[in-house]
Parts: structure tokens; C-alpha cells; sequence
């Protein structure tokens, strides 16, 4: 079989070049260090750590909303209706009914000086994974919590809802009650790494990050599938996050990874943290989407990024299979700030379509997944470029054509 030759050999010697993602795209965003864990309650944005932030309006300001907190080693925040709860190292949990202006001890039932690692919102119950006396549950907004974790003495990480199911992860693996905790059962067939860092879920999938990568399963826990394509060799996973069909990824000293198809494949999402990732080996306590934003906070402090600059919406126009690769030119062109590219697949394979600058750098990559046969569309969103020539580049299996763009402000 034939394939249509790249139109222009300067376009193909910039295309083939491999360069990191130098644009700075992620840009810091912290009212302050030590920071460890999200919650996110409608437009409102809360950080925990050494302390308890507050924003209203997608990260552009903070205040500081700690009176009467008197413990600051958070590890994990919640949201549930109007209370906002908060998981601390030694002292159990504290609870705020006013979006953090002041806070009250509410940890009657629970162990004295016992940590909490991760909390669980079902409904009006709450669960609290703690660092070695099991599940606990609250009926009561916090107010009061019973052991219901029975088997699970181990440290819990990592706590999910799905349904009607209760979720815990440990370092030996995930455990389900269907019993609202009162009884457990493993569910880890297939997990290779028993050591769960972090859960997340979307529709009817269960993402799990381990220290060597990210599992995901369809069957309630019954058995597990690796994800690893395009994610680093044994990746540490210390943080999931999900925005419908996107699935988030941060990796211990290699930053954020995203996914566009529930997990099938992975690219770098590390555009503007580059000087954390090669020298300050990053550890990404956390990640939220908020509004349309994604947010982390990496080594204690709070990043931000629009959704936009990472997530495309890829349209299909038609599902019949074309006589041909192609790559249309962009419309418009010259354009602000927006531009649709079209594209089309004649075999089921892996798809790439990517932005450069001339000097060759990646600027944007805007499909990285298996698409069937069809003409489709996607589009570019350039509000943070400068105004200039790029190249947009279609890989499908051997052929490859790059096209040129203007982006004119």
C-alpha cells in the first residue's frame, strides 16, 4: 500500500524532531508552601496543608481561612453539602460549616491522635481512611464516627465511591464493601502492584494508582487492567484526577500525565515544568479540576493550568472509511484564537496530531489515541501563542503530513 508523501521536506525536518514541551503553560499559583490536598465545593476551590485556602474564582485570588483550625498537618480535604472537612496528621478530623471561617474538632468515635489519610463522600455518609485503625463512617456530617472498617487495619491511602460501593486502598491491594463499610472483601484480581497510592472514578471505571502505574476496572474491583501506554516505566502514582473521558495522572519525579481515552494511552502534560522535573524531582501531592482549570500541588505548592491548552475536542464529521489519509489545511488561517483542522483515518490505529513552533518545539499536542476509520475534526486553541507560523503534524501509522498555520493577533 501506498501513502501519501509529506508536501513539504521543511515542514517534515521540523516535524520530526523531538523536543520538549518548553511553552509555559503550567504557571504557580500558591498562597503559600507545605500544601497537600484539594477540595472542590461548586466555584469554590479549597487547599489544605499547613494551614486551609480558599479560592472563589478559579485560583485567581486566595484567602486564608484557618480560624480556629488547631491542627495544620492536613493530608486530606472534603466537600459534603455545607461542610468542609479537613484530615490531619495526628488529630482526626475538623470541620467547617462556612467555607472555612472557623473550625471545630469533630472527631468523637475515632482513636485519640489518630491521622486521617483520605476521606469518601456518599450521600449524607462520610468515610475516613486512617493510618492503621481501619474505615471509620459518619452519619452525622463528622459530628460522630464508628469503626466500620473490620479487616482493614492496615493504613487506608485512598477511599472511592462508585454507586452503592465503597472502595478502600491500601498497600495490599483494594478492598470493596457494598455494606457501607460494615464488611469487606478484596477485589484486587489482576492489580500486579498491591500497593495503592490513590482511587479515582469516572462513570462505571475504577482508576487505581499504584507504585508501578495506573489500573483501571470495569467490573467493580473483580479484576483489574493495567494502563500503561506512554506512562514512564513503573510510574509511582501519587495523584488521579478525572474530567469526563480525561484522566489525569501525577507521576513521582515525572510530573502531570493526561489521558484522553479513559486511560488507553498517556502523553505528558509538563509544559512549563521542566525546571521541577529535572531538578527538584517533583512529588505531585494532588490534582483537581476546578471550573476549567487543572490544578496540582507539586512539592507543596499550588500549579495551575486551562483545561483548554491540554483537552481538544475531537469531532467525528463522517464514520465512513476514506479512499485516503489526509490533513486539510486549517480554517480559518491566518486565525484568533481559534482554528478547526481536519483530518482523516482510513485503518484503526493509533492517531498523533501535534503543534510545533519553527525552531521545532512541541507547543500543543491535540490528538494522541487510537481513532477508527473517519474524517474528523479538532480544534486548536492558540490563546497562549505568540502571534507567528507553526506547523501542525498527522501521524497514523506510516504516513505522515504536516501543514503550515498562522496565528495572527
Amino acid at each position: 500500500m501506498k501513502y501519501a508523501p509529506v508536501k513539504c521536506s521543511l515542514m517534515l525536518v521540523l516535524c520530526i524532531l523531538s523536543f520538549s514541551d518548553l511553552r509555559a503553560q503550567w504557571v504557580e499559583n500558591t498562597p503559600d508552601g507545605g500544601l497537600t490536598c484539594f477540595a472542590v465545593s461548586g466555584t469554590n476551590l479549597f487547599v489544605g496543608g499547613g494551614g486551609v485556602f480558599l479560592s472563589t474564582n478559579g485560583g485567581a485570588n486566595w484567602s486564608k481561612t484557618d480560624s480556629g483550625l488547631t491542627a495544620m498537618g492536613i493530608h486530606a480535604c472534603a466537600a459534603s453539602d455545607s461542610n468542609l472537612l479537613a484530615g490531619t496528621t495526628f488529630n482526626g478530623v475538623l470541620r467547617s460549616t462556612n467555607n472555612g471561617k472557623s473550625w471545630t474538632d469533630v472527631s468523637t468515635g475515632l482513636p485519640q491522635h489518630t491521622g486521617v489519610y483520605a476521606f469518601a463522600v456518599s450521600g449524607r455518609d462520610l468515610f475516613a481512611g486512617t493510618d492503621g485503625t481501619g474505615v471509620f463512617l459518619s452519619t452525622d456530617n463528622g459530628t460522630n464516627w464508628n469503626a466500620v472498617g473490620s479487616g482493614l487495619t492496615e493504613p487506608v491511602f485512598a477511599l472511592a465511591v462508585c454507586d452503592t460501593n465503597i472502595l478502600a486502598g491500601n498497600g495490599f491491594g483494594v478492598f470493596l464493601s457494598s455494606k457501607n463499610g460494615t464488611r469487606w472483601t478484596a477485589a484486587d484480581s489482576g492489580l500486579t502492584n498491591p500497593f495503592v497510592n490513590v482511587l479515582a472514578v469516572s462513570d462505571t471505571n475504577i482508576f487505581a494508582g499504584t507504585d508501578s502505574g495506573v489500573f483501571v476496572s470495569t467490573s467493580m474491583g473483580k479484576s483489574w487492567s493495567a494502563l500503561s501506554t506512554g506512562l514512564p516505566q513503573n510510574s509511582m502514582v501519587t495523584a488521579l484526577a478525572t474530567s469526563g473521558t480525561n484522566l489525569f495522572a501525577g507521576i513521582y519525579e515525572k510530573g502531570v500525565f493526561l489521558s484522553t481515552n479513559n486511560g488507553m494511552t498517556w502523553s505528558e502534560a509538563n509544559t512549563g515544568l521542566s525546571d521541577l522535573i529535572g531538578y527538584q524531582m517533583p512529588f505531585v501531592y494532588a490534582l483537581a479540576v476546578s471550573g476549567t482549570n487543572l490544578f496540582a500541588v507539586i512539592n507543596g505548592v499550588v500549579w495551575q493550568r486551562p483545561l483548554s491548552e491540554m483537552i481538544t475536542s475531537v469531532q467525528p464529521i463522517s464514520e465512513d472509511r476514506p479512499a485516503r489519509f489526509g490533513l486539510d489545511q486549517n480554517y480559518p488561517n491566518p486565525f484568533n484564537p481559534t482554528t478547526n483542522i481536519q483530518f482523516s483515518i482510513v485503518h484503526h490505529q493509533l492517531t498523533i496530531v501535534k503543534v510545533y513552533d519553527v525552531l521545532g518545539r512541541v507547543v500543543a499536542t491535540l490528538v494522541n489515541e487510537v481513532k477508527e476509520p473517519g474524517t474528523y475534526t479538532v480544534e486548536f486553541h492558540a490563546s497562549s501563542l505568540a502571534s507567528g507560523v507553526y506547523f501542525y503534524r498527522l501521524t497514523a501509522g506510516q504516513y505522515v503530513e504536516c501543514r503550515k498555520m498562522i496565528v495572527m493577533k
